[in-house]
């Protein structure tokens, strides 16, 4: 009973906006979508994105785990510029560009028969955009090897990855690739 609420709360409110305007709505949002795939292993990575909205630090192993697991192939005995070198273009940079959470995003509504409204033009780089506002307040730290912590700081020009090896090796920030689609 209580995911059937849950579902018909997210498609009432996937359906009565034209695109996301505030950081509340897509905390609302994605606190929703948790609650949905709570038990679902289906969906990890959504999960981290989740999590990262509804945290104010997130310090649990699994969640250092679905990290590294993304990056499992870099050779940590690297120089600091080579690991940024092969972070950055890990899965031609999915991660750097939020492509692994927009597509099991899109994963997500599609199986429950939501409204996918939110890709549409730059209606995902706004949604995009709020989200970042949330989470570069939030690290992720924990482990003792590999990738321990990472960390979104903000400057004028974008977002920046802070990523961190074995605790003290902080590598070269990484500029986060995300872009408005350009109008025709």
């Amino acid at each position: 009973m209580g995911k059937n609420n849950i579902m018909d709360d997210l498609k009432e409110f996937l359906n009565t906006r034209s695109e996301f305007t505030q950081k509340s709505e897509v905390t609302y949002f994605l606190s929703e979508v948790r609650k949905v795939i709570e038990k679902d292993n289906n969906y990890k990575d959504l999960r981290l994105y989740c999590n990262w909205v509804l945290h104010s630090e997130l310090t649990k192993e699994s969640t250092i785990k679905i990290l590294n697991s993304k990056f499992e192939f870099v050779d940590f005995n690297k120089s600091k510029g080579e690991i940024q070198k092969i972070i950055a273009r890990a899965d031609n940079g999915n991660f750097i560009k939020m492509g692994d959470f927009k597509a099991e995003l899109m994963k997500f509504l599609n199986n429950k028969s939501l409204s996918q409204n939110i890709f549409s033009g730059n209606k995902w780089w706004k949604f995009i955009g709020l989200y970042l506002e949330i989470i570069y307040k939030c690290p992720i730290d924990h482990g003792s090897s590999g990738i321990t912590g990472l960390f979104l700081t903000k400057e004028k020009d974008g977002y920046y990855y802070e990523f961190y090896i074995n605790k003290i090796i902080r590598i070269p920030r990484i500029k986060l690739k995300v872009k408005h689609k350009r109008r025709t």
